[in-house]
């Protein structure tokens, strides 16, 4: 008897335990998964300084008054740009200036017959933007100041005469394009431009005395990084 006793009381304490263990293992605090931030992109946005570079191709008239008229001009140019954007929401507003090496010219000989010739050494632009973003497409619209040098000569067969003139032209600029970002610090762009850069005197005191001025439509494409 007093062996089922001890027996009795062996088994209790050990199914006491086995529930008192399964209670405290109830009452502790149960692990939360971790924690998993979801991912974003940043916003892109415009506002900042910007540098890069830029070339195209330009065709216009050498026009004016006078018999040493080179026609209508054209060709290639290749140069830099820096500027800088401020967007507030979508709209975006900056100022640029590039700096272009070019080769736009053209000869034409006419009666008599004279030989005249023009080329457009480099031109430069100071122009502000105005512009609409739609994600990381930037439509926008621009003018200001444009200038270029143009190089002038011209033969007169008869009067045995041959002169060259070298003007610094100042006018102005107008045109419109679109720009994308295609990754967080480079952007892409394709832009017309028309150039009118005013005329000035060549071969003054001279029988061939002409007043030449160019005007271009510049089609370019560049790449920017934006610091």
């Amino acid at each position: 008897m007093k062996h089922l006793l001890l027996a009795a009381v062996a088994m209790s304490a050990v199914l006491g335990g086995s529930a008192l263990s399964g209670a405290s293992a109830a009452d502790l605090p149960r692990r939360s998964p971790a924690y998993i931030a979801p991912a974003y992109a940043p916003m892109f946005t415009w506002t900042g300084f910007y540098g890069g570079i830029n070339g195209g191709y330009g065709f216009g008239d050498a026009n004016g008054i006078g018999r040493a008229l080179a026609g209508s001009p054209s060709g290639g140019l290749i140069g830099g740009t820096v500027g800088y954007n401020y967007q507030y929401q979508r709209f975006v507003l900056g100022l640029e200036a590039d700096f272009d090496y070019a080769s736009i010219g053209n000869s034409q000989t006419s009666a008599g017959p004279l030989t005249a010739k023009s080329n457009l050494n480099f031109e430069t632009t100071v122009r502000a933007r105005a512009g609409y973003a739609v994600d990381r497409a930037l439509f926008f619209v621009t003018g200001g100041y444009a200038g270029g040098n143009l190089h002038s000569t011209t033969y007169d067969t008869p009067n045995n005469f041959y002169a060259a003139n070298t003007n610094y032209l100042n006018g102005y600029a107008v045109g419109a394009g679109v720009e994308y970002a295609f990754m967080p610090n480079l952007s892409g762009k394709v832009e017309y431009l028309y150039t009118d850069l005013g005329q000035a005197y060549n071969f003054a005191y001279t029988p061939d005395v002409s007043r030449i001025g160019l005007s271009t439509s510049n089609i370019k494409a560049g790449i920017n990084y934006h610091f």
